[in-house]
């Protein structure tokens, strides 16, 4: 098969790593000759900067733009570099990108992503009722749109409780000091509503896989956490093999017809000894390339899928491999950073001699 071009969004890997970089290095095991063209909402998006980075890298407006200015700077990346697969990475871009299927579609462009009925049907607020349709728990939530309401909801639910924005961040609270602190930065960082959500106390374990959009999987891979940031995000983790946590992902991805990436964040209920579904994430992990590095590469699978070409198995991995994420320094030139944030092209790395 010819190998396409791909785009790819998300290419930060910072203090809290955003997943296309990492989906660029799965790609490259599979394709190493892959010509990868990063689209980034900041000029110092450190993912474009790295050895195995993309080819080039072209800035692209926020989804607050809208379509159009999204649809146009396409237009001109497009006829630069023909690629003709686009994988977007973030939660913030998913909707519009879905809404865009038919207009990328004409252009030749292809992703591989889930009807907006879908997408919908998984968002926080939606959980309750995924959960009841699929046999499955999540903890008990409730929507807050001011203040007021998520005092009301907190001490409904019982301290302590969690604060998340519709997109990103979650803050364990304590009493009502803490929660009008929480809600007042989630508002500002991610507007209404603001979910108050029931505190689990158990290990946290995700499941990362691949949904054909027919009801089934290609694949999953299950971790547990290990190691926290301060943020809450997966230092470390570790593959597990839990038969019940992958019925309940075959369940919802069943339910929801869902096609594409996604990642399914669980707490173990160390008192029921049960698995609650916090989030349903309709995009790569961060730690994509875990996988791809023991064998088993999802984004070279969304190729496949796209392409209708052969694709190697997706056999299951041994439980017990991990990960430690770990910063290095990545390097750049105040040229290339210059030509990024006053013209958004960078159409050639160069490496210092």
């Amino acid at each position: 098969m010819n190998i396409p071009m791909v785009a790819i969004t998300g290419m930060n890997r910072g203090e809290n790593p955003q997943p296309g970089y990492a989906v660029a290095c799965s790609l490259r095991r599979k394709y190493p000759d892959m010509k990868i063209v990063g689209l980034i909402y900041d000029a110092m998006e450190s993912g474009i900067f790295a050895t195995d980075g993309p080819d080039w890298a072209y800035t692209i407006p926020y989804p607050t733009a809208g379509s159009k200015a999204l649809l146009e700077r396409l237009d001109f990346v497009k006829q630069r570099h023909d690629f003709s697969i686009l994988i977007p990475t973030l939660d913030t871009e998913m909707e519009l990108m879905i809404k865009l299927q038919p207009e990328l579609e004409s252009r030749g462009i292809q992703s591989f992503l889930p009807s907006l009925e879908s997408f919908q049907n998984r968002a926080k607020s939606q959980l309750p009722k995924l959960c009841e349709a699929c046999g499955c728990q999540t903890p008990l939530t409730k929507l807050a749109r001011d203040l007021n309401e998520a005092k009301d909801a907190a001490d409904a639910i019982e301290y302590p409780v969690m604060i998340k924005g519709q997109f990103y961040d979650a803050r364990k609270v304590q009493n009502e000091t803490e929660l009008t602190r929480a809600f007042q930065e989630t508002i500002h960082d991610w507007g209404t509503p603001v979910l108050v959500q029931e505190s689990i106390s158990g290990a946290e374990l995700n499941v990362m896989g691949v949904g054909d959009g027919l009801g089934g999987v290609t694949g999953l891979c299950s971790v547990r956490k290990t190691i926290l940031s301060s943020k809450g995000k997966g230092i470390s983790a570790i593959i597990v093999q839990e038969p019940r946590l992958e019925l309940i992902a075959n369940r919802i991805i069943a339910e929801l017809c869902w096609r594409g990436p996604f990642e399914l964040e669980f707490i173990h209920d160390e008192l029921s000894d049960s698995y609650k579904l916090i989030e349903m994430n309709p995009r790569f992990p961060a730690w994509v390339d875990f996988p791809s590095a023991l064998g088993l590469n999802f984004p070279a699978q969304i190729i496949s899928l796209i392409t209708q070409s052969a694709s190697e198995p997706m056999n299951p991995l041994s439980p017990g491999w991990f990960y430690l994420r770990h910063q290095v320094e990545t390097i750049g030139s105040i040229s290339q950073l210059s030509q990024l944030m006053t013209e958004g092209i960078w159409e050639q790395k160069r490496k210092p001699q």
